[in-house]
């Protein structure tokens, strides 16, 4: 058996075992078997080599990500501590958002007609960065941490003036009755206090005016700076950037300058808004610039240098409610008064918004208030008149903002008149925020109308802003080390058009555009019309005023000798040298504080002084415990 088993499992010559015959397929299999193993091995490197890229890739990714990671650090921590506040500290901070105080939206106002199209962000677009709240959406850093006024510099001692003894030999006691003593003084009353005040505040339009010229002017860039950028253009234009046309070239200087302004405006503490908010909408775009073009074509808008040209009743262009084109135009010479009147434009403007009814228009009230808050007096009433059309939240505001900045006091009676028959939650923002305004004739103007009004829950928001200190006068941010002083400047709106607004590259880039003055060149007659030149987008905008006036210009040639002026509050941080300067001017009374003891007097008849304490006791007001203390601290969050 082991015999048989052994030679059995011996191999046959050929390489055979003994009783198996090969067969004629063998070597074909084996090829076969080969070619399988072959595809699967490059199967399994693919898939290998595959794996190690998905591998390097995602460690590639990983470094990506943490690069940019610790690179918005570094640029954070570099704009948290050397670079200026933007946005969010650039103003004041608003009231705190209880009910009757908040800012004012349409969900307040019941009166609203139905198709009436203000929207609410039209609001903000009216009021400007120094009389609303922060927008909800804006671009803004993280706020001050504590805020505080700064302390008086220490005074020295004098060393030439030696300490007062108690008992000095060569001075005899005072007696009781000194014949040199003079008699004690009286109290003034509540009626010579308010006289005291209402003549101080009593001023004409000319006499504001005046004191507007004393605000300082805030320049980005000299006029030679402007010229040497625009030469820069020039060489572009006329060498190798010529094959791009001319078109391009001046975009693309317009883009490169407009970012340096919004760089230096930044620098320099001005309200910018760089987000979401700085764009309109489509729809009220197209509205906007129906409307601005026809302010201008029919006269209603003066152009600075050029006579008054207004279109006669029945000729001007007719806007369809709906859509917002115009339906006819019949612009024939007859038509044309040259050197019009201001009762002719008054009467003209009149009548083109009551055949349009203007005022139900998407973006009109910021329309109407930024092109005619220039204007003539008789323009300016007609504005108030138009203004008082729209019965919602957006119309008080414009209205209670006419009655605070407004330079003729025909003007503010008007608003105010238009105020009385409003429901006082729809105003009462606006006024409260007016009395913490940095130019004090606003705050007089404010206290004026709360007394004239007496808004529903005002006191207590008035007892509220007696603990709070000079709105001029700096703070400091002790954790980061950091002063700010909130001022009020003023720009030359012919002069920062690209700070304001974004530049145009064609007449199919952007809506309501307009033509960007040069300086030393004749100003443009034709404000919307022409293909070259430098153009901006007023669908965007940055940098939102105030408010504006025409003022006179020294050598303005050859631009006119007045020109128009646009007042902003900036919140600027403070040099290491200002510092002890500036803080010398703070003392525990101010004008707005003035007023809003006025404002006190005048809605409860008692006097209360500056003790916010002794208000509450005469008044029966008690104090919100839950409220915080700081009411600058409390609204910064809500920004």
């Amino acid at each position: 058996m082991l015999g048989s088993s052994s030679d059995a499992s011996r191999p046959h010559e050929g390489g055979h075992p003994r009783g198996r015959k090969p067969t004629a397929v063998s070597h074909s299999e084996t090829h076969k078997h080969r070619a399988v193993d072959d595809g699967t091995r490059s199967r399994g490197e693919r898939l290998v080599r595959l794996g190690w890229f998905l591998v390097g890739t995602s460690f590639l990714l990983l470094c990506a990500f943490a690069a940019v990671t610790m690179f918005l650090k570094v640029y954070r921590s570099r704009n948290r501590d050397g670079n200026p506040p933007t946005v969010a500290e650039n103003r004041e901070e608003p009231l705190p958002r209880d009910k009757p105080d908040r800012a004012p939206t349409h969900a307040d106002d019941r009166s609203m007609s139905g198709d009436h199209l203000v929207q609410e962000a039209e609001t903000h677009r009216i009021l400007g960065s120094g009389f609303a709240p922060p927008l909800p959406n804006a671009t803004s850093p993280p706020p001050l941490n504590d805020p505080s006024p700064l302390p008086p510099p220490p005074t020295k001692n004098e060393p030439d003036k030696p300490p007062p003894t108690k008992n000095e030999p060569d001075k005899p006691p005072p007696t009781k009755n000194e014949p040199d003593k003079p008699p004690p003084t009286t109290k003034p009353t509540i009626a010579d206090l308010d006289a005291a005040f209402e003549k101080r505040v009593r001023t004409e339009d000319e006499e504001g005016r005046n004191q507007l010229l004393t605000v300082p002017e805030l320049r980005l860039f000299s006029d030679l700076e402007v010229e040497a950028f625009r030469d820069q253009e020039k060489t572009a234009r006329t060498g190798g950037g010529a094959r791009f046309g001319a078109n391009s070239v001046e975009y693309a200087f317009n883009v490169h300058l407009s970012r340096e302004m919004l760089k230096a405006g930044t620098r320099e503490g001005l309200p910018l808004q760089l987000g979401a908010s700085a764009l309109m909408d489509m729809p009220t775009a197209s509205i906007v610039q129906i409307l601005s073009k026809n302010l201008r074509d029919l006269g209603f808008v003066s152009v600075p240098g050029a006579g008054a040209r207004v279109i006669r009743p029945g000729l001007r262009r007719r806007i369809d409610p709906r859509t917002g084109k115009v339906a006819s135009a019949g612009l024939g010479g007859a038509g044309v008064i040259e050197n019009a009147t201001a009762e002719d434009k008054m009467e003209a403007f009149k009548s083109w918004c009551d055949e349009n009814r203007v005022e139900t228009f998407r973006g009109a009230l910021p329309t109407l208030l930024q092109m005619l808050q220039v204007e003539d007096v008789p323009t300016r009433l007609v504005l108030v008149r138009e203004l008082a059309k729209v019965k919602g939240v957006s119309g008080s505001a414009a209205l209670a903002k006419r009655a605070l900045v407004d330079l003729s006091p025909e003007v503010r009676d008007a608003a105010l008149a238009e105020l009385a028959k409003r429901p006082s939650g729809q105003y009462l923002p606006v006024l409260l925020q007016g009395l913490r305004y940095p130019w004090p004739p606003v705050a007089d103007r404010s206290a004026l109308a709360i007394r004239k009004l007496k808004p529903e829950g005002a006191l207590p928001r008035l007892v509220d802003l007696l603990d709070r200190s000079d709105p001029s006068v700096p703070v400091m941010d002790s954790k980061r080390n950091v002063g700010t002083v909130r001022e009020l400047v003023r720009l030359n709106h012919m002069r920062n058009c690209l700070l304001c607004h974004a530049p145009s590259a064609n007449d199919k880039d952007g809506l309501v555009r307009g033509l960007v003055p040069t300086p030393g060149q004749p100003l443009p007659r034709l404000y919307y019309a022409g293909q070259a030149g430098n153009f901006v987008r007023a669908d965007t905008t940055f940098l939102r005023q105030d408010f504006s006036v025409n003022l006179p210009v020294k050598a303005a040639t050859p631009w006119p000798d007045e020109q128009r002026f646009d007042f902003v509050t900036r919140v600027r941080r403070l040099k290491p040298e200002e510092v002890t300067q500036i803080a010398a001017k703070s003392n525990g009374d101010y004008p707005q504080r003035d007023a809003l003891r006025y404002a006190l007097r005048g809605l409860s008849g008692k006097d209360g002084g500056d003790s916010s304490e002794t208000w509450r006791t005469l008044l029966g007001i008690t104090k919100d415990k839950d409220k915080p203390a700081d009411i600058d601290k409390s609204t910064k969050k809500t920004g």
